[in-house]
């Protein structure tokens, strides 16, 4: 995925963030994503845990 210039009057911080409990909860939310054909804007992995960002339809970021 290629870096985006970011949106004007947006500070690139995802304004929801959802914490899950653990890695197999976010295993199960991205089978119901791909499942249910959700769009997904990127995906990143941490040294101690793993995100799916996505959007509402306003274009705000979630992340998850």
């Amino acid at each position: 995925m290629a870096a985006q210039p970011s949106r004007p009057r947006h500070t690139g911080q995802d304004p929801i963030a959802l914490l899950l409990p653990g890695r197999a909860d976010l295993g199960r939310f991205v089978q119901h994503l791909i499942e249910a054909q959700v769009p997904v804007s990127g995906a990143s992995t941490h040294l101690v845990s793993g995100a799916m960002y996505l959007q509402d339809p306003e274009h705000q970021g979630i992340e998850v």
